[in-house]
């Protein structure tokens, strides 16, 4: 196996012992850099201060203590983007359960052999390729089989679903769906035919959004009950802001100020996602700090990144005022805002 570029990997375990350790020296070995937290405050005060792109939650402690971890760090603007897995020692139903629904890329069993666990990571957080054995003989499945994988429902109509998966099927695939909405509807599942696909305006950390019809068959008066209440607390599509921010201290106020209105806020793990993740995520609002514009001596960045955002986006860089002039021409006609720092 290669080396890897010195990814940083943050390690949330309230108990560590010699398997921990292994598995540490294992990835460090490769060009790792793997850092240990005993709580789950140490880990978010350094996720503030200094972000990363992969994060494991061992479910160590507690369950109540994971579940809460699980549940924050999957909440968290700072962080969107970045690889979760789950480090299994306790193998608990709820909170494996708990990992896989809010997108976790692996659980990773901590008893796993070294060489076995760092593939997996590496699999799951799409490091370099690992050579994985053949199957000596060939395999033959005489019965249907079946798999189940997360996926997050964006929006639910009367005979309409949207949902975001890392799956990619074709038009007209049937696929089916299980989970409390289904049971809301009074069936055990329900089943979906893929009518088309998207990869923009994504709001989990999934690659796809999927607008399937689904067969009618559940109960007709819970199905309506269930799409009353849904309308009730439905708030409609919320705007979105984007930041590409590096001080620490002006991205979290940005963030607390921004969620405090009607926005869904994400941002940039490091300089390359200024220009992914707006691909993806279609923002109304981008705020820009000008180091990040002009840190490198190059525009380029910011002209890529404009060449793939709506129209409709409006641009915030926080600078000096002699830089509209130069940004107008490779803003594709949106409006660009010029603010100082006052932090």
């Amino acid at each position: 196996m290669e080396e890897s570029t010195h990814i940083g990997i943050y390690w949330l375990s309230i108990e560590t012992d010699n398997r921990h350790q292994t598995k540490k020296e294992a990835l460090e070995g490769l060009g790792y850099r793997v850092r240990f937290f005993k709580t789950l405050d140490s880990l978010l005060k350094e996720i503030k201060q200094n972000r990363v792109k992969v994060i494991i939650v061992g479910d160590e402690g507690p369950e109540v203590v994971v579940l809460k971890a699980i549940f924050l760090l999957n909440q968290m603007p700072e962080i969107q983007g970045a690889k979760l897995l789950l480090s299994a020692s306790r193998y608990s139903e709820t909170v494996m359960r708990a990992a896989a629904c809010d997108a976790f890329r692996d659980i990773l069993p901590i008893c796993l052999h070294p060489g076995e666990w760092t593939r997996r990571v590496f699999f799951a957080i799409g490091g370099p390729d690992a050579s994985l054995e053949s199957p000596k003989t060939q395999l033959a499945i005489q019965s249907d089989a079946f798999f189940s994988i997360p996926a997050r429902i964006v929006w639910v109509h009367d005979k309409k679903i949207c949902i975001e998966s890392r799956i990619f099927p074709d038009k007209g695939t049937s696929l089916c769906l299980t989970g409390p909405l289904a049971q809301s509807f009074g069936v055990k599942s329900l089943d979906l035919q893929v009518a088309g696909s998207d990869k923009k305006n994504l709001s989990y950390r999934f690659s796809l959004s999927l607008v399937c019809r689904f067969d009618a068959k559940e109960d007709e008066e819970n199905r309506e009950k269930t799409l009353a209440i849904l309308e009730d607390i439905g708030t409609g599509r919320a705007l979105k802001a984007f930041l590409a921010v590096q001080s620490p201290a002006l991205r979290a106020s940005l963030i607390r100020h921004l969620e405090k209105g009607p926005f869904e806020t994400r941002t940039a793990l490091e300089a390359q996602n200024m220009v992914d993740e707006p691909r993806f995520f279609c923002p109304h609002l981008v705020i820009i700090e000008e180091s990040l514009i002009t840190g490198q001596g190059s525009y380029e960045p910011y002209r890529e990144m404009m060449a793939c955002m709506p129209l409709e986006s409006v641009v915030v860089v926080i600078g000096h005022e002699g830089l509209l002039n130069k940004l107008l021409p490779l803003s594709g006609g949106r409006e660009v805002f010029i603010v100082k720092n006052i932090q």
